[in-house]
């Protein structure tokens, strides 16, 4: 006599960071995708699919066979994991194993992030040099737009500060920026647009030409 059947579950728990603290509610449909692996060789690589649709944050696939026996005859157990459809705008998601009873699988999902490269180049000043900043340096305003060109009021302006160095290009680096948002929960990825403007010009010179791109933005003084 052949013995009743097993079944089992498997739960999984996303979580979603963040970078540099921004937050938000808008955020993609992902598909988890439930994997099983036979005693026997077998692999069912889609044996099943659920797609989290935000705010959900947990979902349990139950009824899952934890045995049976195969056209053969043959008794199979069968083991259980979980994979996902990387999401735009994300890294690649760690997935974990957090408990064998009741089966869960964590999902943590992070936003790509980018950095921000400003370089500044003073020129034709030769033999006025002296009138540039002193070791206080220089203030810059950083700033962003979204994929519709208007400015991000979501986004506080940073300020950014440029050392003075001993040559004609000065430069800093702002890193951990949110590489793009999603402007509705489960719609389509957009890329931000991150630019500079410099509150006031030092005496004697021109206003700078600035260039704006989203991971590195050159500007120009003269």
């Amino acid at each position: 006599n052949k013995r009743a059947l097993l079944t089992t579950s498997l739960v999984v728990n996303k979580t979603w960071n963040s970078v540099n603290n921004e937050t938000s509610a808008k955020r993609p449909n992902v598909t988890m995708v439930l994997k099983q692996a036979g005693s026997d060789g077998t692999v069912n690589n889609t044996y099943s699919t659920y797609q989290f649709v935000p705010p959900t944050t947990s979902y349990t696939f139950s009824n899952l066979p934890q045995d049976s026996y195969n056209a053969s005859g043959t008794y199979v157990t069968y083991t259980y994991s979980v994979t996902e459809t990387q999401p735009d705008g994300y890294v690649t998601p760690v997935i974990a194993k957090t408990s064998d009873s009741p089966l869960t699988y964590s999902v943590t999902n992070t936003p790509k992030s980018v950095s921000l490269t400003l370089t500044k180049q003073w020129v034709g000043d030769n033999g006025y040099t002296a009138y540039r900043p002193t070791a206080a340096g220089l203030d810059l305003t950083l700033k962003r737009k979204l994929a519709n060109g208007s400015d991000d009021s979501a986004f506080t302006p940073q300020t950014v500060h440029l050392s003075s160095a001993s040559g004609d290009t000065w430069t800093a680096t702002v890193s951990n920026l949110p590489e793009g948002y999603y402007e509705t929960s489960g719609g389509a990825y957009k890329t931000y647009t991150y630019y500079v403007v410099e509150p006031s010009v030092p005496k004697g010179y021109d206003w700078p030409s600035l260039l704006e791109q989203q991971v590195v933005a050159p500007v120009r003084w003269t």
